[in-house]
């Protein structure tokens, strides 16, 4: 029989027992209440029997050896014939450790860097720690999501029933029901048209019987006023008809739209709980760090948590581990200080660590704080102009909240020499941009002596989100809602020069003020260089914002965030796309990306408008949809004029009716592929310098010279392909940028 289907489960039960492992040593760990304790302990007895059963069925001899030995002692600890003191606890849980890497590399058919025999040693107080375990005493192992269950798996009701059911599964569920709600979107318009349909239908009756009354003023003879009253009859009869079926259908499909509409939320709901893990899986490794780090500085700290079973996506709990791990490392090596310093302020010899959840609408609030000794603003100004990152006369103009700001700078770091904790200038950066990443927010506060408070703002959710809709110049783009502070008008008359930069006065504030056209690299005119006042969108934190004008303000709205897929996602300007009602893509904009090009846009926006000029026309050629809509944003994006076509020969249609000064083309599609298309170019079309840029997934040397023969200037393989090498080859093409 064949075990190894077998293998993923046992690594995540394993993972999930030796979670309990290690929550269960550190809550007995000079518990004094002897119920609780033996509780504890049978409890971690049975993890540990378990996790020796399954490695016995499946043939893992070195974890079923080690578990054995820990299952031993942990019966010494049930009889009472060993105290569950520090060492001890301390020496389980590097045994612990050395069973998840065991395990992880029997499943994986690797050689673990574990030496058994010496881990067992630690038991009988003989020997040196393992290399391995040792390695770890800086921080838990890493944790391992549990296996996706059925909605009511955790925090599981008594009796209820569960399936194990597959992520990519759940994936696939959850984006049906995503094109589902981009269905009620397409339906949504569909009713608008119908609204506009019957008022035309009413303005059709009023036009009908205006015409009635004039022509009832004018003079007929018997004979043709009875055909003309005939006539109107006709009309009226037909026109009360039209507006009757207008009226019926439209209310058909308000009620059927009302009726669908609930039925896929609820189904998105109902698929999205299924992916919802309680915060309280992650959770398990933070005592541990704090214990680990305690030990390994002198410090003494607890760690209180709440809020563990508020749920978030399985997705979102995964990116948000590493963040949540770092900060609380942080806040016990930068915030907590030794039991002597706190005893000079007056504190109690142990800091106390708070980390909290709370479920707010479509968000989770995560809440890290510590009653250390805070973070000094002048310091961190002082460290910024030591580093190099700021002039001192730049530092000295930074409020204190805009100074907490800084450690958010990569390379940034207190720290004075470099540890296994902490030093390397990496982290805080990492941290908010993961958050960034997930369209979240990261606050802090902090009061010197008091202690320091860091927020993170999570959505539920990455597959739909909230977005502002925008257009700027001739294109439409979504921002995260939760990147946004709000929304402006920018009157050209408030606008005012300070050290170079154009600010805007809002709230006491000076706000500096861009175009979003400038950071995007769009070729167009910026909205106050066509009218006295244009709609700004206020992004970044609150101690930093910053004002982006854009030319129109569109649409706020729920969206279905879809990934951009291979051929992108070697770029960082944008997150993913979004569908509209009408089939249209829009690219969801990176707000963090477009923040950190701010420094190098420099805009005059009062100055004459530039001369018009005649931008690249360009021909993008796929038959998928996504691929081609996606391509051609990015090119419209960069400032090109671009056409879509289905396929080679929708091409060659297009290619005979109207100039195109480049030519962009997939190679596998239907009746003219990428190297007909191109050959037909050449000879049929008789454009030898119309350059041509072939995009495959064809890696192949065959495939890349016969499309060199076919007469392509550039053949370029989706797996090495990002969006700067392509706008980079088309700039090499056609010469400078539009």
């Amino acid at each position: 029989m064949d075990l190894s289907s077998f293998y993923n489960q046992f690594r995540e039960e394993t993972a999930e027992n030796i979670r309990v492992l290690s929550s269960g040593l550190l809550a007995i760990e000079g518990q004094a209440d002897d119920q609780t304790r033996r509780a504890e302990v049978d409890r971690i007895f049975r993890a540990v029997h378990t996790i020796k059963g399954g490695a016995r069925m499946l043939g893992f001899e070195p974890v079923a050896r080690l578990a054995h030995e820990l299952e031993s002692v942990l019966g010494e600890l049930r009889q009472g014939r060993r105290a569950p003191d520090h060492d001890l606890a301390g020496r389980l849980l590097r045994g612990g450790d050395a069973l998840l890497e065991l395990s992880v590399a029997a499943v994986e058919d690797r050689s673990a860097a574990v030496d058994v025999d010496a881990v067992i040693a630690l038991f009988a107080g003989a020997g040196p720690p393992a290399p391995a375990a040792e390695s770890r005493s800086s921080g838990p192992p890493a944790p391992v999501a549990p296996a996706p269950v059925a909605p009511s798996a955790a925090p599981r009701a008594s009796g209820s029933r569960t399936v194990r059911v597959r992520v990519d599964r759940l994936d696939r569920m959850l984006n049906l029901a995503g094109e589902l709600m981009v269905g009620q979107q397409v339906l949504a318009n569909h009713a608008e048209e119908f609204a506009a349909l019957r008022l035309m239908a009413r303005r059709h009756e009023r036009a009908v019987q205006e015409l009635e009354g004039e022509l009832g003023r004018l003079r007929f003879s018997v004979g043709q006023r009875h055909a003309l009253d005939q006539r109107l009859a006709a009309v009226q009869g037909i026109t009360s008809q039209l507006q009757s079926i207008v009226q019926r259908q439209a209310d058909h499909l308000d009620r059927h739209l009302g009726q669908s509409d609930l039925l896929v939320r609820d189904l998105e709901q109902e698929v999205m709980a299924a992916r919802l893990i309680p915060i309280a899986t992650i959770y398990a490794g933070l005592p541990r760090v704090v214990r680990d780090i305690a030990e390994g500085t002198g410090k003494s700290a607890r760690i209180e948590l709440r809020g563990e079973t508020v749920e978030l996506d399985r997705k979102v709990l995964e990116l948000l581990q590493d963040p949540l791990l770092h900060l609380v490392r942080n806040a016990m090596d930068h915030g907590i200080e030794t039991p002597a310093e706190r005893a000079a302020t007056d504190k109690p010899a142990a800091g106390s660590i708070v980390v909290s959840a709370a479920a707010l609408g479509g968000e989770v609030r995560v809440t890290i704080s510590d009653d250390g000794h805070g973070i000094d603003p002048a310091r961190l100004r002082e460290r910024a102009v030591h580093l190099g990152m700021l002039r001192a006369e730049e530092a000295a103009r930074l409020s204190d909240p805009e100074s907490l700001d800084l450690i958010f700078l990569p390379g940034f770091s207190t720290a004075t020499m470099v540890t296994a904790i902490s030093g390397r200038g990496v982290g805080m950066d990492v941290v908010r941009s993961n958050i960034s990443e997930l369209s979240g927010q990261v606050r802090v506060e902090s009061q010197l002596g008091r202690g320091t408070e860091i927020v993170l703002t999570l959505p539920l959710t990455l597959v739909t989100t909230r977005v502002l809709l925008v257009r700027v110049g001739q294109t439409s783009f979504a921002l995260p809602a939760s990147g946004c502070q709000g929304t402006i008008w920018v009157q050209r008359s408030q606008l005012r020069s300070i050290e170079g930069q154009p600010t805007v006065a809002l709230d006491g504030r000076d706000l500096v003020v861009r175009p979003m056209a400038d950071l995007l690299g769009l070729a167009t005119e910026t909205p106050l260089g066509r009218s006295e006042r244009a709609p700004a969108v206020l992004m970044g934190s609150p101690q930093r914002m910053l004002a982006l004008l854009v030319d129109a303000l569109l649409d706020e709205r729920e969206a279905v965030v879809k990934p951009l897929g291979p051929i992108l996602s070697g770029q960082r300007s944008y997150s993913g796309a979004i569908q509209l009602g009408d089939g249209s893509l829009v690219l969801l904009l990176n707000p963090l990306v477009i923040l950190q090009d701010v420094g190098s846009a420099r805009t005059s926006f009062v100055g004459p408008a530039p001369a018009p000029r005649r931008h690249p026309r360009l021909l993008v050629c796929d038959d998928s949809f996504t691929t081609r809509e996606l391509i051609r944003s990015i090119l419209q994006s960069a400032g090109y004029d671009v056409t879509a076509a289905v396929d080679g020969a929708d091409a060659l249609d297009k290619l005979r009716a109207q100039a195109y000064d480049l030519v962009v083309s997939d190679v596998e599609m239907p009746r003219v592929d990428g190297f007909q298309l191109t050959e037909r170019i050449r000879s049929e079309l008789a454009m030898p310098e119309l350059p041509v840029i072939l995009i495959t997934s064809l890696a192949s040397e065959d495939h890349r010279r016969r499309g060199l023969e076919a007469g392509a200037q550039a053949y370029i393989v989706k797996s090495q392909f990002d969006q700067g090498s392509l706008l980079e080859v088309i700039q090499q093409l056609l010469g400078p940028e539009p």
